[in-house]
């Protein structure tokens, strides 16, 4: 009899039941959904840091162009883009490229604008909040006024994207 029982128990013992391959299932899935949204948010991050870089270049290349002048009549994004300043994996042709779309710049006679268009609300917020120097005399979300940078700004990024213009003297 107590043989029987233990070859019985062994029987049972060979696989896993349903609900064990069920829970080994659903804890791979948990792993996998947690690795992707790892993955979207370290993505987005290096985006905002690439656009934030961007910017910088966008400065120092329009200083370059026009020299000690300051006066940024004419200036467009074809001449950034013909720049040698600006690498060529952001920039195709006579554009210019961010993380996101098109990048335009435009001069007038003592400012110049950089519009990003369709950031996405979470790099929008992470580039409205930074501080981007004395240059910057203005920003614009989505066409509203975000006249100093941080979280007063930020909230301003409420759709699923949004363009956003920075003024620059």
């Amino acid at each position: 009899m107590r043989k029987q029982y233990i070859n019985n128990i062994k029987r049972r013992q060979r696989g896993l039941t349903l609900i064990e391959a069920a829970m080994v299932l659903a804890l791979s899935a948990v792993v996998v959904a947690g690795a992707v949204m790892y993955y979207q948010s370290a993505s987005e991050n290096n985006k905002s840091q690439v656009a934030l870089g961007q910017l910088g270049m966008i400065q120092s290349t329009v200083q370059t162009i026009t020299g000690s002048t300051a006066n940024y009549s004419g200036l467009v994004t074809a001449d950034l883009a013909r720049s040698s300043n600006i690498p060529a994996s952001q920039k195709s042709g006579n554009t210019l490229i961010s993380p996101w779309g098109n990048l335009t710049v435009t001069g007038a006679t003592d400012t110049y604008d950089v519009v990003m268009a369709k950031v996405p609300q979470g790099p929008c917020q992470t580039l409205a909040g930074q501080d981007l120097g004395s240059s910057l005399m203005k920003m614009k979300i989505g066409g509203a006024d975000a006249s100093s940078p941080g979280k007063a700004a930020a909230a301003l990024c409420t759709g699923a994207t949004q363009d956003l213009a920075w003024t620059f003297r």
